[in-house]
Order: structure tokens, then sequence, then C-alpha cells
């Protein structure tokens, strides 16, 4: 093994490792935002299956928008799931979000409330929704999409002032 392969094999190492923290504090967020009342369900569009919580850790050197999916197969999906095979799978998202001008950092399938976990890179927000909307659309597998945001997005989004006045005051 040379040097430039150990590089890579230990780049892919961290770059793994740090998928794999990104993914552990993602859930970690999520269960303190339900303990503390802080999901509404109101606010998640069961039709497309949107779900803008916010979470504070990026994919390093990211360049592009950020994005967890998190899906839930339904019947005719685990059947697909189940005939196809997970790394078929794997490989039909890849393709579908690099045609979209995306990049998929990673993909796990889980035992949960989920079935699948997949983090990716989109040019924009517009595109992240049309893809996530074409997946939900075909009744297969029920998918939230979430922004990932760096500490200096959320820090730059606490200072801005906004007027809110919630329902009834």
């Amino acid at each position: 093994m040379n040097a430039t392969s150990t590089a890579g094999v230990a780049e892919g190492i961290t770059e793994r490792r740090h998928l794999e923290v990104l993914l552990r504090q993602t859930q970690k967020m999520e269960s303190i935002g339900m303990l503390a009342g802080a999901q509404d369900p109101r606010r998640s569009s069961p039709r497309s299956g949107i779900n803008c919580r916010l979470v504070g850790i990026p994919h390093p050197g990211a360049k592009m928008p950020t994005y967890l999916w998190k899906g839930s197969y339904t019947s005719d999906g685990v059947k697909g799931l189940a005939k196809e095979g997970g790394s078929k799978r794997r490989t039909a998202v890849q393709q579908m979000v690099e045609k979209a001008g995306g990049k998929v950092h990673t993909f796990y399938f889980a035992m949960g409330e989920s079935d699948v976990y997949v983090i990716a890179e989109f040019p924009d927000a517009a595109t992240a929704v049309a893809v996530s909307l074409a997946v939900n659309a075909s009744g297969a597998v029920r998918l939230s999409t979430t922004p990932l945001l760096s500490p200096e997005e959320f820090d730059a989004a606490a200072t801005k002032g906004v007027a809110y006045r919630a329902p009834g005051a």
C-alpha cells in the first residue's frame, strides 16, 4: 500500500466517523426536541413529507446545502426493497441525487422509526424539495427532509430580528 492509498483510506474512515457522529447527533436533537415539545406535528406536511427541523452540524467541506433524509418504507416499498436488495437501492438513490446535481454522502438502513437515513448535498433547497416530492409521490416510501445547518449558519439566524405574534396573543 503506498502513501496515497493510505491517505485515501484514512480520509474515508475519518469522513465515515464524522457522518456516524452526525447521524447520532441528529437523532439526539430530534429526541430532545420531542421531549421539550418543540416538534409540532402541524408544522409537518404529510403530503410532501417535508419537515423542516434544524440540526446544527454540516458535512465537513460541504459546498452545497446539506440535507438529512429519513425514510419509512410502505408495504409495497418493503416488497420492492426485498426483491431489489439494499445495494441496488443505494445505487438508485445515488443516481437520482447525482442527476439532480447533488451528491450522496452516506446511506444507511436502520431498524426503528425510520428505515433509511441518507445525508446528501443539493445545489439549492428547491432541488432538494423537488427530489423529496418525487420520492414521496411514488408511494413506496414516506420521506422527511431536514436541512442541516452549520453552527455559523445557526448563529447568523439567531441574530436576525423576527417579529412574531403567537396565535391568539
